[in-house]
């Protein structure tokens, strides 16, 4: 403790992948003040291109390393160069997203909370590609929390975007808007957008889903909602898709399947933990839920588990928590917890 502050350090680790040995790591300190949620371990991954690996702490400091050595590259401190609003919850929460040379950012809102932020830098330097700001009516305390969704527009490549009550796609390349919707006012969004076939699933945290139909009509875009459910309000974690059902967590820790089609709740499964996680493949759920690895069917029909494992890791129950969803890669999966990272063999 310093000064009444808690204070921590953040690590960035580079294991090989199929021995768990240490290639390098990068540890610097973090003064936490009085964020809420400061266990559990980091709440975004580590962004990787050809040559660089990127990643955003929890209180903005953002670092872009030659994945190899782990030689810093070049450094940013987001929390100073471009001041969020004030938030009491989990600070930085999103992955940079890294496409064409460049690494886009959700910057959140100003500190006024007057206007919604995201920009782009360039790979090799961090210098400022571009920076969009528009005016936004922000009438909660808000985080720094939605990564943005990769889409093709015109042959063109653009973001979808949006961290605050409206749904915006900005070009790749400049940051320049193609087309705004508008969303519920006053609904912080947190979990990723889910883009399927031309359409979007928008998750307003503690709110709603929202399928949105996207078209061109007569030279331009046209958003339009296609069905909104509250029966199961979303959650921190962002839904997966799998043969026309969505899967994820409201937010009342429940597991929901619903008709990616029509919205319809096919099934919901209540005693999870509030940060449990899963990830979708091969027709199953694995789910990450505490000292737990859960698999269910990806099925529409009913809930249908498959096997549950659980695991020793550290005894304080905060140790257990994590923010990350399991990894699939080459027949293993990676299952982080707040001190802990467990590789399983699920070939």
């Amino acid at each position: 403790m310093s000064d009444g502050l808690l204070l921590s350090y953040r690590m960035v680790l580079c294991l090989n992948a199929i021995t768990g040995k240490e290639i390098w790591k990068y540890t610097y300190p973090v003064d936490y003040g009085k964020m809420e949620y400061s266990y559990g371990g980091p709440r975004a991954s580590v962004t990787i291109s050809a040559n660089y690996a990127c990643s955003i702490g929890a209180m903005g400091n953002m670092f872009c390393f030659d994945k190899l050595s782990g030689k810093i590259i070049w450094e940013k401190n987001l929390d100073k160069e471009y001041p969020p609003a004030k938030r009491a919850w989990k600070g930085w929460t999103i992955s940079p997203l890294v496409e064409d040379g460049k690494v886009v950012v959700n910057l959140g809102p100003d500190e006024k909370k007057e206007n919604e932020r995201c920009a782009a830098f360039e790979m090799k330097t961090g210098n400022l590609k571009w920076l969009y700001k528009s005016p936004v009516k922000i009438v909660t305390t808000v985080q720094v929390s939605q990564t943005p969704q990769l889409a093709i527009f015109d042959n063109e490549k653009y973001l979808l975007y949006s961290p605050y009550a409206r749904l915006t796609a900005l070009k790749l390349s400049d940051g320049k808007p193609l087309f705004s919707y508008q969303l519920s006012e006053g609904n912080d969004t947190i979990a990723t957008p889910v883009y399927v076939g031309g359409k979007l699933l928008e998750m307003p945290f503690g709110k709603e889903q929202i399928m949105l139909d996207i078209k061109k009509e007569n030279g331009r875009y046209i958003v339009r909602e296609v069905w909104k459910t509250k029966n199961s309000p979303s959650g921190h974690a962002g839904y997966q898709e799998w043969n026309g059902n969505l899967f994820g967590f409201a937010s009342c820790f429940s597991l929901v399947c619903i008709s990616s089609e029509k919205g319809q709740i096919m099934w919901s499964k209540y005693g999870f933990k509030q940060d449990s996680s899963l990830t979708v493949a091969d027709g199953k759920i694995f789910i990450r839920n505490g000292k737990e690895l859960i698999i269910a069917e990806a099925a529409g029909k009913v809930y249908r588990e498959l096997s549950r494992i659980s695991f020793k890791v550290e005894s304080n129950s905060k140790d257990s928590m994590g923010w990350v969803a399991p990894l699939i890669v080459d027949g293993k999966m990676y299952l982080r917890f707040s001190r802990d990272l467990l590789c399983l063999k699920i070939r």
